[in-house]
């Protein structure tokens, strides 16, 4: 999304089959007050990006799929981004962590799926002095909807505040994203205690071991999210303002309250 002011400007790129139909796609959402309607204009060449950038107070590009190595690459040459980094934005098994390059903070967030089993999908976020730019390794939809209604909202803070605000609001989501799932496991236990009273067999056993599984891999993931949290509220990084950082603090305390509602359930 590129803002500035009371203009939003969604960026999204869609990944296809094949490189040949990977294709971007520019929606503009702007001049609200001046009841503009939204335009949607598709974006096939990264360098169209070049123009919006350093003219809105905010850019948000989003990034489904990684198949196209080329586009991936061409990013990285707009943006200036680390060769380092972008290796791993490519290989998805990276835990959630914080790293500085130059002018830029590389965050990456595992965004957990309500589906079963668990499985978790990595977002990796640059935040610049007046962009954000996310890699998703999937393309089958995120938890960032709700955001995008917000920016598109005149006058809502998504769209008055600066980057690293934005970027509060996806690791935030990501996180909040982690209470559904511990949801069904506590109502999946809560039937199984009530089960396993007259029933001894093997299956509530294996459902037993199967949640204690999932739960065990939730606290690996979740864990890391709490120290990245911590290191962007305790290390002086330039990119976070002092106002962001209070919101942080709520972001930290979720992924706190998470660990221990997992080894609640594992108990």
């Amino acid at each position: 999304l590129a803002r500035d002011g009371d203009n939003a400007c969604p960026v999204r790129f869609g990944e296809g089959d094949d490189a040949d139909r990977l294709a971007s796609q520019f929606r503009m959402d702007g001049l609200l007050d001046r009841g503009e309607e939204a335009v949607e204009v598709e974006v096939k060449d990264v360098a169209k990006l070049k123009p919006l950038l350093g003219k809105r107070r905010v850019t948000w590009i989003n990034v489904d799929g990684l198949g196209d190595e080329r586009l991936i690459r061409q990013l990285g040459e707009l943006f200036s981004l680390h060769p380092l980094a972008l290796e791993d934005v490519v290989n998805v098994h990276q835990r959630a962590k914080v790293e500085e390059y130059g002018d830029l903070l590389y965050i990456v967030v595992r965004m957990v799926s309500t589906a079963e089993p668990f499985r978790t999908e990595q977002v990796s976020i640059f935040l610049g002095k007046d962009f954000v730019l996310t890699f998703q390794e999937d393309v089958a939809g995120d938890c960032f909807d709700p955001i995008r209604d917000r920016l598109r909202q005149r006058g809502s803070r998504n769209r008055l505040a600066g980057p690293d605000y934005l970027a509060y609001r996806l690791i935030d989501a990501v996180i909040d994203g982690y209470f559904p799932v511990l949801e069904q496991h506590s109502d999946h236990l809560e039937r199984l205690d009530g089960e396993i009273e007259g029933d001894h067999s093997q299956q509530s056993f294996n459902q037993i071991r199967d949640i204690k599984s999932e739960l065990v891999l939730t606290r690996r993931t979740i864990g890391p999210h709490r120290d990245a949290v911590n290191a962007l509220l305790r290390d002086p990084f330039p990119q976070i303002s002092s106002e962001t950082r209070v919101y942080l603090r709520d972001c930290y305390d979720h992924t706190v309250q998470i660990i221990e509602l997992v080894e609640m359930y594992r108990e």
